[in-house]
């Protein structure tokens, strides 16, 4: 459950969870992936507390039943009534960032290990590896 991100909003605490099926809602909804953070921005106005909102919904809904699929207790998914009634500017900020981070989790590739993976030097060693083979003998004999 690495991609799910904790938020606690309200007293409540939610997993937001960038799945492929919300990932796919969000892009119909809002054109594609660019729209999709240009509907969330960095700008306090409604449609943009709006598209928040519904994003966290989904990522909710998403996380809590990863969850419940994975055999942990279940949460209460939340609506869009309850977090419109109770949710504080403060709380709002906490979940828009809650909401970036678990996209950018979504699209985080999974590692077996802790190390980081340098995609220039990986590609380096492997040319070294090819050059260090023998060269098979393509000359036909006299």
């Amino acid at each position: 459950m690495e991609r799910q991100v904790k938020v606690k909003i309200n007293g409540k605490e939610y997993h937001f969870l960038y799945s492929i099926s919300v990932m796919f809602d969000a892009t119909e909804k809002f054109g594609n992936i660019q729209g999709v953070f240009d509907a969330i921005g960095n700008e306090s106005k409604k449609q943009n507390a709006e598209s928040v909102i519904w994003l966290a919904l989904k990522m909710a809904e998403a996380g809590e039943l990863a969850r419940r699929y994975a055999g942990h207790v279940d949460l209460s998914i939340p609506t869009e009534r309850e977090f419109n009634l109770n949710l504080s500017p403060v709380d709002y900020e906490m979940m828009r960032l809650a909401v970036v981070k678990a996209m950018e989790a979504g699209y985080m590739r999974s590692v077996e290990n802790n190390e980081e993976i340098d995609l220039t030097l990986l590609e380096i060693e492997e040319k070294k590896t090819e050059e260090k083979a023998p060269v098979p003998n393509t000359r036909t004999p006299p």
